[in-house]
């Protein structure tokens, strides 16, 4: 038997929204997944920082820096749309849509991912110097994509196990050919360094894409690609959005700085990265459920979801925030002499995640309800707003200053959107909602926001 018809699904059989055990069992295999993987790319970088030293690790970080931005141009905002398209069509029994939403969302994003790759690899030619690390990172980004897609679509259809744990062969495979390469080769360069995701994504790309697949059902495909396009681009500009208000902090110290200051950046933003894992875990398991929920018009429970989320994610971040700070020095040591620079941002970057963490699943609150145009009028503010604060902070402070400027406008603007939440959606999904409506056990719901319900009685 062919792995394919193993996983094959020759109907769509009814599902109904998974409750909060299967949830929950989401969010743990998530989080133990997102930790292996972290600690995997942690190692890989701090062997990648030893040995290119803080310039060669600067120009590395520098490539990935841009990838990361592109990345999201190729995907067309599709691979977001699958979180909010596969559970709806899979509750409506729409097996022709679903099947012509899987087969296209492939389809184009390989296309965008040459299509990106074939222009930056013209741009890098004309005017770089040295384009050989960033023509290597721009031909990974066609795999990485596409293994961003079947990632999202395992997700959706509560393959857990699939959509996070079968990934981590990727980090495997790039630590390995790391050491190979440096033993072999008695050193590694950044091209070699940026090759190294490509070679991750050629391990996991065949299983991934298999399994995948099998979550298209057998029926014939149904396109609305007009439609898809229309929304995916409208996410695509939110997407570009935060693109801003999350990276505008390292784009322009690797324009404005030399590479030394990305390589402590790069450091810094990895280190805090550790604290994001509950908030990421919990949100891989929950954000699905928005939009069943959101569709059912149960907007009591769609609250209910949200301040549990947040309470969870919030309260397990706050403490590896404050072990982040107190081992900051013995583990930014682990990348060198040079790297104890980094720990003041690593400071400013942990508290920005933290504000921002305390105002709830607000941007995918808005996403997975419909109400991605309401944010996308509004998020070019706060972007151009990063922009400015950034530039400013960059200029008197360097890296310092950088990651000040943007945990300032991105709590802002989640700030903001917390708003909107409140006046689109009904919901009041904070981390202070959520304290609020824990205190008073004899309410077994906290109600929706009452201008809500008037506005839309």
């Amino acid at each position: 038997m062919r792995l394919k018809d193993l996983f094959a699904i020759k109907t769509l059989p009814p599902q109904s929204p998974p409750g909060e055990p299967s949830l929950a069992r989401g969010a743990w295999i998530s989080l133990l997944s997102q930790i292996i993987a972290a600690a995997l790319a942690y190692l890989l970088q701090i062997l990648l920082a030893r040995t290119l030293g803080t310039a060669g690790f600067g120009i590395y970080a520098s490539v990935l820096v841009w990838l990361a931005p592109l990345a999201v141009v190729a995907g067309f905002g599709l691979p977001a749309l699958v979180v909010r398209y596969l559970p709806a069509y899979r509750a409506e029994q729409d097996a022709e849509r679903l099947a012509g939403f899987l087969h296209a969302a492939e389809r184009i994003v390989l296309i965008g991912g040459v299509a990106v790759a074939t222009m930056g690899s013209v741009v890098a030619l004309l005017v770089m110097p040295e384009p050989t690390p960033l023509l290597v990172g721009l031909w990974t980004l066609p795999l990485t994509v596409q293994l961003r897609l079947q990632t999202e679509i395992a997700r959706a259809a509560g393959r857990y196990k699939t959509a996070f744990f079968v990934p981590l062969m990727q980090p495997l495979a790039m630590l390995a050919g790391a050491v190979v390469a440096h033993e072999l080769l008695g050193g590694l360069t950044p091209a070699l360094g940026l090759g190294l995701p490509a070679l991750g994504v050629l391990v996991v790309w065949p299983w991934q894409r298999a399994v995948a697949r099998s979550a298209a059902p057998r029926a014939a495909p149904r396109y609305e690609t007009r439609t898809w396009l229309r929304v995916g681009l409208g996410v695509l500009a939110i997407d570009a959005s935060y693109i801003l208000l999350s990276h505008a902090d390292a784009i322009l110290l690797g324009t404005l700085q030399a590479a030394p200051a990305v390589a402590l950046f790069s450091v810094a933003s990895a280190t805090a990265a550790f604290a994001m894992f509950p908030m990421i875990a919990v949100g891989s398991s929950v954000v699905p459920a928005f939009s069943r929920l959101w569709a059912r018009g149960d907007t009591a429970e769609l609250q209910r979801l949200a301040q549990r989320a947040v309470l969870r994610a919030f309260a397990a971040q706050l403490v590896l925030a404050a072990a982040a700070i107190v081992f900051a020095r013995p583990v930014l040591a682990l990348y060198g002499a040079d790297f104890h620079e980094a720990r003041l941002p690593l400071i400013f970057m942990l508290g920005g995640q933290l504000a921002n963490t305390g105002t709830g699943y607000v941007g995918s609150l808005m996403t997975m309800t419909g109400h991605q145009a309401v944010v996308g009028r509004s998020i070019w503010i706060a972007a151009v707003t990063n922009l400015g604060l950034v530039v400013v902070g960059t200029h008197f402070w360097g890296v310092t200053g950088a990651t000040a400027g943007t945990a300032l406008s991105s709590l802002g603007w989640n700030l903001w959107l917390y708003r909107l939440v409140r006046r689109h959606v009904g919901v009041r999904g904070s981390f202070v909602d959520a304290l609020l409506a824990f205190s008073r056990p004899h309410r077994s719901r906290a109600p929706v926001d009452a201008q809500f319900l008037v506005e839309n009685r």
